[in-house]
C-alpha cells in the first residue's frame, strides 16, 4: 500500500510539469481526462516467474533510414495515424495556435511518396475541436474517424472542456483529398473521450469506440458503414460489443480479414486482454474470449495478415513489462500459445503491429536509455523501436531504435509505406508536441 501511495504521488507531481494535461503517453489511453492508470497491483500474480529472460540471437538486417519532424511553425501535433494501400497517408490532430490558449485542434493530412518525401497539407477542419484521428484503407481509399465538436451548437473555444464530442467520418483519395466538404456523423453519444478505431472491410468500414460508463471504464460499441461512408442521412444505430463497464480506458483496436473482424480491448481491472469477433455488419459473432489473463496487462493492438490476425500487448514479467503476441486464424480464433516479442530490463509499452502483404512488423515504446531504473514518471524518455516478425509473431530481426531525441515519445503508429516501415509518434519537447516520422528498411 505504501508503494502504491508513493507511486501515485510521483505521477501527480510529474503530470503537473507538462503542458499537456492528458494522460501519460506511456500508457497511450488516447483520452483527455488527465487520469493515469496504475498497472502495479502488488499481487502475487503480477510476477511471471516462469519466463526465460535470455534474449534470442537475431540478425541485424534492418536499419533506420530517416527521422524527421512533420509538424511546423509553432503549432502542436497529437495522436498520429497512418495507413497504406498502394499510397501512404498520414493524419494527426493539429493546433496551429501553439502555446496560445484556447487551443484550436484541427485534422491535418500528409502524403508519403516513395523517393519523393512527405507532403504536409493545410489543416482541413473548421470545427472548434477535431482530435484523436484514426485511419484505415480499403480499395485504395482512406477512411478517417475522429472526435468532433461541430454538432454541439453550444460549444465555444473558451470553454472547450464543456463541449460534447461525437465521431466524424470522412473518406480521402490517395492524394489526401476528401470526398466531401463536411464529414458524416457516426454517433449521437456525446461526451466521448477516447480515440475511436476504424478498419476497412470487403463491405465498407467498421468503426468501434468506447462509450464511457465511469471515469475508469466503459462499453465497447461498433457500427458498420458502406464504402462511401454515408450512413444514409441519419446517424447509424450502434451495436453493443462488450458488457457494460467491461472495457478499461487504455485503448481499443480492430482488424478484419475476409468476412471476419476482431476487436480487442483491455478488461476492467487490467488483468485480461479480451477479443470478440464481429461480422461485417458490426453484429457480434460468438462470445468474447481472453487472449491473455491472470497478470497485469495493458495496451492491446491487432492487425490483419493475409488470412490471420496478430495481437500484441504488454505483459507483466518478473522485473518489468514486456511485449507478447498471439496469432488468431481467419475465423478469429487463437492458434497456438502466446509468443514473447521483447527481452529487456526496461518497461515496454505502446506496441503496434503492422502487415505489408508478406510479413509483420512490431513497434514498441521503451524507457531504455532514459537514465532511470524505473519509469514511473510520465516524463520518462520513451524511445521507439521496430523489428520484423516471423509468421508466429516472434521477432526475426534485431530491433532498430528510431528515436534518438532525449525527450518523451508517445502515441505511436506503424505501417508499411511501399519502401519500408514508417512509424509516427508524438514527441514532447520545448513545451510543444510534435509529430515525428521514422522509417526502418530491411535487407531480407
Amino acid at each position: 500500500m505504501i508503494r502504491k501511495v508513493l507511486l501515485l504521488v510521483v505521477l501527480l507531481i510529474a503530470s503537473g510539469c507538462a503542458k499537456d494535461k492528458g494522460p501519460d503517453p506511456w500508457i497511450d489511453s488516447g483520452i483527455d481526462s488527465g487520469t493515469d492508470t496504475d498497472t502495479d497491483t502488488d499481487t502475487d500474480s503480477d510476477s511471471d516467474t516462469g519466463e526465460d529472460e535470455t534474449p534470442p540471437d537475431l540478425p541485424s538486417d534492418c536499419s533506420a533510414t530517416s527521422v524527421n519532424i512533420l509538424t511546423s511553425g509553432t503549432g502542436d501535433g497529437r495522436t498520429p495515424s497512418i495507413a497504406h494501400d498502394i499510397e501512404t497517408l498520414m493524419t494527426w490532430a493539429y493546433d496551429d495556435s501553439g502555446v496560445a490558449v484556447p487551443a484550436n485542434w484541427l485534422i491535418q493530412m500528409a502524403t508519403f511518396v516513395p523517393d519523393g518525401g512527405v507532403s504536409v497539407q493545410e489543416p482541413m477542419s473548421t470545427t472548434i475541436i477535431a482530435r484523436k484521428p484514426d485511419m484505415a484503407s480499403r480499395a485504395n481509399t482512406f477512411g478517417v474517424v475522429w472526435l468532433d465538436s461541430r454538432w454541439d451548437t453550444s460549444c465555444t473555444a473558451a470553454l472547450q472542456n464543456d463541449c460534447n464530442l461525437d465521431i466524424a467520418f470522412m473518406r480521402f483519395d490517395p492524394a489526401g483529398i476528401p470526398d466531401d466538404t463536411t464529414p458524416f456523423r457516426i454517433t449521437e453519444a456525446a461526451g466521448l473521450k477516447t480515440r475511436p478505431a476504424i478498419v476497412g472491410t470487403d463491405d465498407g468500414w467498421l468503426v468501434a469506440w468506447l462509450q464511457p460508463d465511469t471515469i475508469d471504464d466503459g462499453t465497447m460499441m461498433a457500427v458498420a458503414l458502406p464504402a462511401t461512408g454515408d450512413p444514409g442521412g441519419s446517424v447509424p444505430t450502434p451495436i453493443q460489443v462488450s458488457q457494460t463497464e467491461d472495457v478499461a480506458l487504455p485503448g481499443i483496436s480492430i482488424a478484419a480479414v475476409g468476412t471476419t473482424a476482431v476487436v480487442v480491448w483491455l478488461a476492467t481491472g487490467q488483468q485480461e486482454i479480451i477479443a470478440r469477433k464481429l461480422n461485417l455488419d458490426a453484429t457480434t459473432s460468438g462470445d468474447a474470449f481472453a487472449i491473455d489473463e491472470g497478470l497485469s496487462v495493458i495496451g492491446p493492438a491487432i492487425v490483419a495478415g493475409s488470412d490471420d490476425f496478430l495481437v500484441s500487448w504488454s505483459r507483466r514479467t518478473v522485473d518489468d513489462f514486456e511485449v507478447y503476441t498471439r496469432m488468431l486464424d481467419a475465423a478469429g480464433s487463437p492458434t497456438g500459445d502466446m509468443n514473447r516479442a521483447t527481452w529487456t530490463v526496461d518497461d515496454i509499452m505502446g506496441s503496434r503491429p503492422a502487415w505489408n502483404g508478406s510479413s509483420f512488423a512490431l513497434l514498441w515504446l521503451s524507457n531504455r536509455d532514459n537514465g532511470a531504473e524505473n519509469c514511473y514518471d510520465p516524463a520518462c524518455e520513451n524511445q521507439v523501436f521496430v523489428a520484423e516478425l516471423d509468421e508466429h509473431g516472434t521477432p526475426r530481426t534485431a530491433a532498430v531504435q528510431l528515436s534518438t531525441n532525449p525527450n518523451p515519445c508517445g502515441f505511436p503508429a506503424l505501417s508499411w509505406d511501399g519502401l519500408g516501415w514508417t512509424a509516427l509518434w508524438e514527441l514532447r519537447q520545448n513545451m510543444r508536441q510534435q509529430i515525428v516520422r521514422g522509417q526502418m528498411t530491411c535487407g531480407l
